[in-house]
């Protein structure tokens, strides 16, 4: 059994769980501004860092990279390689890819929330 890292209300909060419910639930989308001490205990950019450099996790079809508002082609961003069932891929390159977060890009990674038991904490804590 996961251990929860933030409850829904500590999520939410300063909306309350009733208001949430009362007000946004299924009607509208919820922006909570926040400081990042808030999700501290959930992800950091170590985490980040070493679920990047663990290679054979990632794939052009797993990680998606988007630059001044254009999804980059999987050359822009990989390099062939041979994925574990044996056949060639192209796998992210985490050189290319720490150039490309510094210029400003955003990462989007599939089923990361599954990757860290804080992670999938949370995704349980909103299902």
């Amino acid at each position: 059994m996961l251990q929860q890292v933030l409850t829904f209300r500590q999520i939410i909060a300063p909306v309350t769980a009733e208001d949430f419910f009362d007000t946004t639930f299924g009607r509208k989308h919820l922006h909570v501004p926040g400081t990042p001490e808030k999700f501290a205990p959930v992800f950091s950019w170590q985490a980040m860092s070493d679920l990047l450099n663990t290679t054979a996790l990632w794939s052009d079809r797993s990680m998606k990279v988007v630059l001044d508002g254009r999804q980059l082609g999987p050359p822009e961003f990989c390099r062939p390689a041979l994925a574990r069932e044996g056949f060639e891929t192209l796998q992210p390159d985490p050189i290319r890819v720490s150039q490309l977060l510094r210029k400003g890009a955003t990462v989007v990674l599939a089923f990361i929330e599954s990757l860290t038991p804080e992670l999938a904490s949370v995704a349980a804590t909103f299902e």
